[in-house]
C-alpha cells in the first residue's frame, strides 16, 4: 500500500474516532417508567441465569454500552454483572463485566450518578443479555438503565488477547 493511501486511511480513522468521541448518547430503555432488572440468586457468589436486557432487533445501529445508571436497589451489597450478545455466550460474545458496591439504597439513590463503562462493540440489531451475582445471600435485585453510544469501525481493528491482558 502506498504512503498516500496509508495516510488517507489514518486520517479517516482519526475522523471516525473523533466522531465516536463526540457523538450523542442514547438512554435505554427509552420509556421513563421502565427499568432493566437483574436479580441475584439467593446463594452467595452464584451467577443468575442470563436475562434479556436489550431485545434483538431494537437498536438499529452498531453500538457500545458506555454507561450504567443504577436506578433502584433492594439492599446494600456488592454486585458482579456480566453482559453478552447471546443467552448462551461463547468467549467472543462477552462484551464486558462490571462490579459495583451499592451502599444504603436511600443514600445512594439520592446521590445517584451514572457509572461510566467501556464495553465491547455490539453489531446492529444484536441484543444484550446480562447475569448477576451478589456477595451476600438473599436474592437481591438491582434496577438500572444503559447509556448507549454509536460504534464506528476504524479500518484496522485491534483485538485484545484472551484475559489476562
Amino acid at each position: 500500500m502506498g504512503t498516500n493511501k496509508r495516510v488517507k486511511r489514518i486520517l479517516v480513522d482519526i475522523g471516525v474516532l473523533d466522531h465516536a468521541e463526540h457523538s450523542r448518547q442514547r438512554v435505554y430503555p427509552q420509556e421513563a417508567n421502565v427499568e432493566l432488572r437483574l436479580t441475584a440468586p439467593a446463594a452467595v457468589n452464584t451467577f443468575s441465569a442470563w436475562t434479556a436486557l436489550i431485545p434483538v432487533g431494537v437498536v438499529h445501529i452498531p453500538y457500545h454500552i458506555t454507561g450504567l445508571v443504577p436506578e433502584n436497589v433492594e439492599a446494600a451489597d456488592t454486585f458482579f454483572i456480566e453482559l453478552a450478545t447471546s443467552a448462551t455466550p461463547t468467549s467472543d460474545e462477552y462484551i464486558g463485566q462490571l462490579r459495583l458496591r451499592m451502599g444504603d439504597p436511600a443514600i445512594y439513590l439520592a446521590t445517584m450518578a451514572p457509572l461510566l463503562v467501556k464495553m465491547g462493540e455490539i453489531e446492529k440489531d444484536y441484543g444484550v443479555w446480562g447475569r448477576i451475582k451478589a456477595a451476600s445471600a438473599g436474592g437481591f435485585w438491582i434496577d438500572f438503565s444503559f447509556i448507549l453510544t454509536v460504534w464506528l469501525q476504524v479500518s484496522t481493528h485491534i483485538t485484545l488477547e484472551e484475559f489476562p491482558w
